[in-house]
């Protein structure tokens, strides 16, 4: 592997900090902050023009502060810790512009996700289109000091920038998690 390209290989970990967090605090209101859409009820709608994305969660899910595009736990929750969905945007290490190799991301991610667990398995990858961009969709169990632990994830490329849909919990909320990573996933639109 050409030496420009190692760092990008452990991309994924740029934003992997974030499921260790159990500090954090509510979002503020923000130029970037949600708003309750009133044709959909049970979506919250959200954008970002920093990161330049949009897109909606579940109205049962609520915005926890911290270093993130979003980070979400249920409504239920006041920190981030056994369940949580992520939108991350992470910074990029040095790289020829418009070349970030995709399987390198994803590698970087599931050996991210080899450390932080005790135990990895299952983990199956397919070719997602996220708004017509390339992207790895990854779905793996794991084992944490809490039990066992379900994880989806998406990686993306859009143009220069490397996009994370990162969604972990306990495998007893697995389908409360399935629901709301597939809401964002598929809600997410790109500002161009």
């Amino acid at each position: 592997m050409p030496a420009i390209l190692t760092p990008l290989a452990t991309l994924a970990g740029c934003c992997a900090s974030h499921v260790s967090h159990t500090a954090a605090t509510a979002l503020p209101a923000t130029t970037t902050a949600p708003t309750t859409q009133a044709s959909a009820a049970d979506r919250v709608a959200f954008k970002n023009t920093t990161a330049r994305i949009q897109l909606a969660y579940p109205a049962t899910w609520h915005p926890m502060k911290d270093d993130t595009v979003i980070t979400l736990v249920p409504a239920a929750e006041s920190s981030i810790g056994q369940r949580t969905l992520v939108v991350d945007k992470p910074d990029l290490p040095f790289h020829i512009p418009g070349l970030i190799p995709l399987n390198l991301v994803e590698s970087g991610f599931v050996d991210d996700l080899k450390k932080r667990y005790k135990q990895v398995d299952s983990v199956t990858s397919a070719a997602v289109t996220i708004d017509g961009a390339n992207g790895r969709e990854i779905h793996a169990t794991g084992m944490r000091a809490s039990g066992p632990a379900v994880i989806d994830a998406a990686i993306c490329v859009k143009g220069d920038a490397v996009y994370i849909i990162d969604g972990e919990c306990d495998a007893a909320y697995k389908s409360e998690l399935d629901a709301a990573f597939e809401m964002v996933i598929g809600s997410i639109q790109w500002m161009d």
